[in-house]
């Protein structure tokens, strides 16, 4: 008979899984924030620059709802179903990540263009179309990556942000040739070389079986709602305040904000990236995880964490924002403070999140979610105008320690988690 493995082995196995599926992501998203967009921003200026990060900010907000929407149902119910099943859902999660993906992009695209100064305008037609085709291959991406996520296959998904990384480079000669159909096909193909690669590698994809079945199909587009509102909101605390700032202040403010937005949330992402790995842990299990000391100890290294991102996101951000952006530094200073709070408490929901989303209804998770962004927009609308770029940070720290509080209510509500039937738990279903 095997021996059962020791807590030791168990935690150096978990070590494991957070460093690799953390490492790629940064190596990629570092690469961008580090040498790309500062190098980006001094061949095109700072108002051209501005109004690519505000296009780039328009098709994120929207562009990732979809395939993050049924990401979550899988992690939610995945386990619980038949290896054919389990093919289904994959496959018409690609399928449906796609054709809702065009959709919301397209409407927002539309809605979008009366807002904008003129260095928008300029550039709306061939970022428009490009990062579209970006975002519509990166949602097949995401729902594939989450299925190596449910396999524990973290060093494939290293490989393919190292590969993504690597291809992004093409932006510092695309920048300054300063073509936007270039930046723009630089994202394309930054997408499509790792997904081939990730279609390759999943076994659901490529072997035999039906792609679509009515039912399924409807049940799975019930429960992708939840998930979907839950991406929506959460992305609208993070794009919103330059998509407000944009029209409000102008394309150059846009810059000034991104330069300490994008420095600090290098900070936040090893945690963005380890609420993903704890939901995936999560998604494993049957019963209640964290009984007992643990929801305790979990609840303490959570708050430990997120005051070591926001004093390291304060000191070493700024430092870096002077030294990558040094024309924005000065004004950036004068706010940056905000964001270092925002990302403390940004830290504590992401790690606090997970549990709710597994053991929790969907509906009070996206009600607590609506309602934050809810009181974000309000306070963008009100000081964005008062105090520009300052004015958004200041809205963005308020709201994170707004979402916050509603995360830890969830936290100690998910104590009182009964395990039901796997009979139960469907995708359209609202239990955990």
């Amino acid at each position: 008979m095997t021996a059962a493995p020791s807590k030791l082995s168990r935690a150096i196995k978990l070590g494991g899984h957070a460093f690799w599926n953390t490492a790629g992501f940064i190596f990629s998203l570092g690469m961008e924030r580090l040498l790309i967009h500062p190098i980006m921003k001094e061949n095109l200026g700072a108002e051209a620059f501005g109004a690519f990060i505000w296009m780039l900010g328009l098709v994120n907000l929207f562009g990732q709802v979809a395939a993050n929407g049924f990401a979550i149902v899988m992690l939610r119910d995945f386990t619980g179903k038949s290896a054919d099943e389990q093919q289904l859902m994959a496959r018409q999660s690609l399928l449906m990540s796609i054709w809702l993906t065009t959709a919301l992009l397209i409407v927002a695209a539309i809605g979008a263009m009366g807002f904008g100064g003129e260095a928008i305008r300029d550039v709306r037609a061939p970022l428009t179309t490009m990062l579209i085709v970006f975002a519509v291959v990166r949602s097949l991406e995401l729902v594939l990556i989450t299925l190596l996520r449910i396999r524990r296959q973290f060093l494939v998904i290293f490989g393919l942000r190292v590969l993504e990384g690597i291809v992004l480079l093409g932006n510092l000669w695309a920048s300054s040739v300063g073509s936007f159909w270039l930046i723009g096909a630089v994202y394309v193909v930054s997408m499509v070389a790792p997904t081939a690669f990730a279609l390759w590698r999943e076994p659901l994809i490529g072997t035999r079986g039906p792609w679509w079945q009515r039912d399924a199909a409807y049940g799975l587009l019930m429960g992708w709602v939840g998930g979907a509102v839950l991406t929506l909101t959460e992305q609208g605390q993070m794009y919103a305040p330059r998509l407000v700032l944009g029209p409000v202040a102008g394309e150059a403010a846009v810059t000034v904000l991104y330069s300490g937005v994008s420095i600090s949330n290098l900070f936040v992402a090893p945690v963005s990236i380890l609420g993903g790995l704890v939901m995936a842990l999560l998604a494993g299990n049957t019963g209640y995880a964290l009984a007992g000391r643990r929801h305790k100890l979990y609840l303490i290294a959570a708050t430990g964490s997120a005051l070591l991102v926001g004093l390291v996101s304060q000191f070493i951000g700024m430092w870096l924002v002077e030294r990558l952006y040094p024309q924005e530094a000065d004004q950036t200073r004068t706010f940056y403070h905000w964001i270092a709070i925002s990302n403390a408490f940004t830290t504590l929901t992401l790690l606090l999140r997970p549990v709710a989303i597994k053991y929790l209804s969907m509906r009070l998770v996206n009600s607590l979610s609506a309602v934050s962004v809810v009181l974000q927009i309000g306070a963008l609308a009100i000081l964005t105008p008062m105090y520009e770029a300052r004015g958004a940070a200041m809205a963005l720290a308020a709201s994170s320690a707004v979402a916050t509080c509603f995360w830890i209510y969830t936290y100690f509500q998910s104590r009182s988690w009964k395990k039901v039937e796997p009979d139960a738990v469907t995708p359209g279903s609202d239990e955990g």
